[in-house]
């Protein structure tokens, strides 16, 4: 007997179904492989760094110990060398030079008879004079210049004496003094301060005249 043969028609949309399936299921396969890859070489990396981190955390195995006789034979042969330095003497010549000029040292630093003579003769002689300079005397200064300002003059010191109290009481530095006139005898002059220039002697007669009206015919004199 014949069987009988099945034939599977798929619809459209149960074709698109199965399409996109077989897509998300290659890409689970995909994604699932290079998340595996990562895994293992995450591992590896992993596992260098450990075995790094161990090695600088490891001391470092000594070297061999060098060995005892090698050490001895060196120094054997130092010692042999000094012994045979220490033996060894100069020649000849070279210490007939050093007594040479050990000779000459001697010989030279014993001062000769003549220079022990001038040297005694130079300490005996008697030191030069030094000349004294007297300071040249200097002039005497000039003296300073004074200006006076003089106020009034009386025939009578009273008057004068009066005149010098009311100018005081006023805080004017006033004061009387005597004075020869020719042909009428002793005055009392009435004066003013003293100034070192007829400038400031001046200005202070200015001053006075516009404070001291009745006394315009004040004026300045040299002291």
């Amino acid at each position: 007997m014949k069987q009988a043969s099945r034939e599977v028609i798929l619809g459209r949309n149960q074709a698109i179904a199965l399409f996109v399936g077989g897509v998300i299921a290659l890409i689970l396969v995909f994604v699932l492989g290079v998340l595996f890859g990562k895994n293992m070489a995450g591992r590896s990396e992993a596992r260098e760094q450990s075995q790094a981190a161990a090695e600088a955390l490891s001391p470092e195995k000594p070297g061999p110990a060098p060995s005892t006789t090698a050490a001895t034979a060196l120094a054997r042969g130092e010692t042999a060398i000094q012994q045979k330095i220490a033996e060894q003497k100069p020649p000849a010549e070279l210490s007939k030079v050093a007594k040479g000029e050990t000779a000459s040292k001697t010989k030279t630093s014993k001062p000769s008879a003549l220079q022990t003579a001038k040297a005694t003769e130079t300490a005996k002689a008697p030191a030069a004079k030094t000349t004294e300079t007297k300071p040249k005397e200097t002039a005497p200064s000039a003296q300073k210049e004074a200006w006076l300002i003089q106020v009034a003059s009386f025939p009578d010191k009273a008057s004068a004496d009066q005149l010098v109290a009311r100018l005081k009481s006023g805080k004017w530095p006033a004061y009387d003094a005597p004075a020869q006139v020719p042909g009428k005898g002793t005055y009392s002059r009435v004066y003013l301060g003293t100034y070192t220039s007829k400038e400031q002697a001046g200005k202070a007669l200015i001053i006075f005249k516009s404070r001291e009206t009745e006394y315009k015919d004040a004026f300045v004199i040299k002291k």
